[in-house]
């Protein structure tokens, strides 16, 4: 197994770890909240659609990571393209806010981790390596600029 496949299986594990200990550990109206505190409007969705997502791609990274996928992989690409984007977002804002913790330094190794995968899942094909980081960095700066227009109106 290559190093890049297992970084994929524990890093899609913890992700997915994560997002089922969150669900579990704190109730909807409180993560709502938070997120509504930190600048996601509205806050349900985000308190719904963050741990469903780390744990989607979270499951995702770790299957592309065991398996001996074909370089077209769609769901390992997806996977860290998503993962690429929760890590970047979270560095991004803990960032903004100048509140970085031990998670912002997770959010550094997730989005490290998201784009090894990417890199080596577009090997030998640069316009779809392009496209996939591409599509990463647009998500980052579409939550980070919302957020941004959301905190501004406060």
């Amino acid at each position: 197994m290559q190093l890049t496949s297992w970084i994929g299986l524990v890093t899609g594990g913890l992700l997915a770890g994560h997002g089922i200990a969150t669900v579990r550990r704190t109730s909807l109206r409180d993560r709502a909240q938070q997120m509504q505190r930190r600048g996601f409007e509205p806050g349900v969705p985000h308190a719904l659609g963050i741990p469903a997502l780390e744990v989607l791609s979270g499951l995702g990274l770790a299957t592309a990571g065991v398996r001996r996928a074909p370089v077209n992989d769609l769901v390992g690409t997806g996977s860290a393209i998503a993962v690429t984007a929760l890590g970047g977002t979270r560095l991004v804002i803990d960032r903004e806010d100048g509140f970085v913790t031990s998670r912002t330094g997770g959010a550094a190794a997730l989005t490290l981790a998201g784009v090894l995968r990417l890199l080596t899942s577009t090997r030998g094909r640069p316009v779809a390596r392009i496209l996939t980081l591409a599509s990463a960095a647009a998500a980052i700066t579409f939550e980070a600029g919302r957020r941004r227009r959301v905190l501004r109106s406060r």
